[in-house]
């Protein structure tokens, strides 16, 4: 640029000397010059307002590019401000994700624990029952065969009694009849046994 306005500064030094020199050919020739004098001096004018235009421009032209670079520049800050953004909310999510899990893996093993200690109290408490209905059942096994046996014993001392009555009788009878014929002391006697 600036070399640029050093090209318009050269041309118009230019301008300027041709213009200095017509303006002394002007005063010694009046009227013949002059026509030639407006004419530099509208070209110098129409050159330095080309300039003046091309200047602006250029200036334009520089403050859109720095104006664009800033939106730039800004878009890529907001771009990044973003992208951490998204990358922090990733993380927290990831962080509150894996926290639910380790919560419910915990709940979870609990209740896993939970079961396990009921599950071993009703084995518990049915291995007790089945011992006390083991041994309720030896015991009126017991009794039942204590009962047996006494049973047992009760018809033995029945079936004696009756024997020893029966052996008395028979006892009583042969003395009592000692004329009575051998078939009946024949019977009596298998009675007896």
């Amino acid at each position: 640029m600036e070399h640029k306005e050093e090209q318009d500064d050269g041309g118009f030094a230019l301008m300027l000397k041709e213009l200095i020199n017509l303006h002394e050919d002007a005063s010694k020739s009046k009227d013949s010059n002059r026509s030639g004098f407006d004419l530099v001096l509208r070209e110098l004018m129409t050159q330095r307002e080309k300039a003046a235009v091309a200047t602006e421009r250029l200036k334009q032209q520089s403050e859109l590019m720095a104006e664009r670079e800033k939106t730039a520049a800004e878009r890529l800050k907001l771009q990044e401000e973003v992208s951490l953004m998204l990358a922090k909310q990733q993380n927290d999510f990831q962080l509150h994700l894996q926290k639910q899990q380790e919560e419910f893996q915990s709940k979870l093993e609990k209740r896993e624990e939970r079961l396990q200690e009921r599950l071993e109290q009703e084995r518990r408490e049915h291995n007790l029952k089945q011992d006390k209905l083991l041994a309720r059942q030896d015991e009126l096994n017991a009794r039942h065969d204590q009962e047996r046996v006494l049973e047992q014993g009760r018809q033995q001392t029945f079936f004696r009694e009756v024997v020893q009555q029966l052996r008395e009788e028979v006892k009583t009878l042969r003395h009592s009849e000692s004329g009575k014929s051998k078939k009946v002391k024949g019977e009596l006697y298998w009675a007896t046994r």
